[in-house]
């Protein structure tokens, strides 16, 4: 067993990590290697997306002016990829949205795209490490495998977007506990706090992950308690000890970054609408900042008030729908992933004497709550990126299932193939990862009709647009008139479908009344309007 000392201490590894033989580390090594060559035909060809943008930039200005804005939507970690810049001395405009015009602030983007990436196989490799402990180490490779080439996944690892930034506290949170029930101690606890208060910095749909795995914890604690009384475990209770000292690191870790500068107390500056967000601040509202009211204040705000009319496909018309996550689910991911989730959740059924069951209830609660707000709450629609938690909980347990059923098994032969599959389809996917959708969909030439926003059409796809655009003898018209336009227009799919009711009501002649002449990968559709297409017969001009 590998030992790293206070590493493993603080990650709850009191036993230390299993070894690994060196063809397994050489085949981890060798789809780190794919994975960042992948990235980085990615990274070549798709042009910066909204929010990085937005990210960047105001990362950026965090580092100049040295505090905070008090964002809620986008907490400041997002200034962990403004540290090249800011160690560069590059500065963008004061405007969240300011493009990058200079050539030291595209190297600095790409540092930011860099560290992204970085950060993103560290997490992947440092999970399945975890895994390791109760898979064995070739599940957890064909893990890795998923989670690196996967493009529902992967195709985020490389952008300066916070979405992957909940995705890894938020999973290592969960595998960091397990551990701690085997052996409970102080440094555990420590690190479960620290990891619990990044996790709430990283985006502010954490304060619904960190709800169901509270639930999760919950049933852990429910369920050694069962099998310690009727004598089947052992006594792993852990002190209540530990436990406030997980919350308190926790707040710790969510309050320092906003400064000790006070603030005013619940009744003034800082209102909620919520009655457990007043309740916090009629408690802590006179204290200094180590509660960060303000950013509970904007959450209440966020998630009782804001509203984002995102979700427009033709499919749904105009309205929200509880199925669109678990639709995205089934529609998002290639096929060869969609069959490894079920053959493995298959297996997890068949195999369930042989499974831990507590690291299944602290991957399954967390997992089935958050997919369940989010589909209920129109906040969280904005695309599947939003629930990055719940595909790799679920992966995770497709794996747990998997091993469960023994290594000569034909379900593991199976789960060894659609691995393969998953892979394959992956590298295929290159470098349009990001508008990747599966034939359920109808592929990304027919997603649209079920899904747009960040799922498909990102703002990604202008440097593609171009690229195509310089081989033409024409420019095709992008902002096309009812009554008026004739000739090639060319249309991205948030174009086609409005991220308004205005705009959707705007561009429907086109969307239900003209054919598409060709779709242009990732998200631009062309159409042909007639010369005489808003000419009237004469045979229907009325007579004088």
């Amino acid at each position: 067993m590998a030992r790293c000392g206070f590493l493993n201490a603080l990650l709850g590894l009191p036993g230390g990590l299993p070894e690994l033989s060196s063809a397994t580390r050489a085949l981890r090594c060798a789809l780190v290697v794919l994975a960042v060559g992948v990235a980085f035909a990615c990274m070549a060809l798709n042009s910066r997306t909204t929010d990085e943008l937005a990210h960047f930039n105001t990362g950026v200005l965090y580092w100049e002016i040295g505090y905070p804005s008090l964002d809620p939507v986008h907490p400041i970690l997002r200034a962990v990829y403004a540290i090249p810049a800011a160690l560069m001395g590059v500065y963008p405009e004061y405007s969240a949205f300011a493009d990058l015009t200079t050539r030291p602030q595209q190297r600095a983007f790409l540092a930011a795209r860099l560290l992204a990436l970085t950060l993103f196989v560290g997490w992947a490799w440092l999970f399945t490490r975890f895994v390791d402990r109760w898979t064995g180490p070739h599940p957890a490779t064909a893990l890795l495998a998923v989670l690196l080439l996967e493009p529902t996944i992967s195709a985020h690892g490389h952008l300066v977007t916070t979405d992957v930034l909940l995705l890894m506290p938020a999973t290592l949170l969960l595998l960091v506990t397990r551990n701690w029930f085997e052996a409970p101690q102080v440094a555990a606890a420590t690190g479960i706090g620290l990891l619990a208060g990044l996790c709430l910095l990283a985006k502010y749909s954490a304060v619904v992950w960190l709800a169901g795995y509270a639930l999760g914890l919950v049933g852990l604690l429910a369920f050694q308690e069962v099998q310690r009384l009727r004598g089947h475990g052992p006594d792993c209770r852990a002190p209540w000890s530990h436990l406030l000292v997980m919350l308190g690191v926790g707040w710790l870790t969510l309050g320092l970054p906003y400064g000790f500068w006070g603030i005013t107390h619940a009744w003034g500056e800082t209102k909620f609408v919520s009655g457990q967000f007043q309740t916090l601040g009629k408690a802590f509202g006179p204290l200094p900042l180590l509660v960060p009211l303000r950013w509970a204040q904007g959450i209440d705000h966020l998630m009782l008030v804001y509203r984002v009319p995102y979700f427009l496909g033709a499919f749904w018309e105009e309205r929200m729908s509880p199925w669109y996550f678990p639709f995205a689910l089934a529609m998002k991911p290639v096929e060869s992933h969609v069959a490894l989730l079920l053959v493995g959740l298959a297996a997890l059924c068949r195999g369930w004497r042989r499974v831990d069951w507590r690291l299944v209830v602290l991957l399954l609660v967390p997992t089935i709550f958050f997919l369940g707000v989010a589909s209920q709450s129109a906040r969280m629609q904005l695309g599947v990126r939003h629930i990055f938690p719940v595909l790799v909980g679920l992966s995770t347990l497709a794996f747990v299932g998997l091993a469960s059923t023994g290594a000569r098994s034909r379900w593991w032969l199976v789960g060894c193939v659609l691995t393969g599959g998953v892979v394959l389809q992956g590298i295929a996917r290159t470098p349009h990862q990001l508008a990747s959708f599966n034939l359920l969909a109808g592929g990304p030439s027919g997603a649209w009709r079920w899904y747009n926003d960040s799922n498909q059409d990102w703002g990604q796809g202008v440097a593609a647009m171009e690229r195509w655009l310089a081989g033409q003898e024409f420019v095709p018209e992008f902002f096309p008139v009812e009554g008026e336009t004739t000739g090639w227009v060319a249309l991205s799919t948030n174009m086609l479908t409005g991220l308004t009711p205005e705009q959707w009501r705007q561009t429907r002649w086109i969307r239900e009344g003209e054919t598409r002449s060709r779709f242009i990968e990732p998200c631009w559709h062309l159409y042909f309007i007639p010369e005489d297409r808003w000419v009237v017969p004469e045979s229907l001009v009325p007579s004088p």
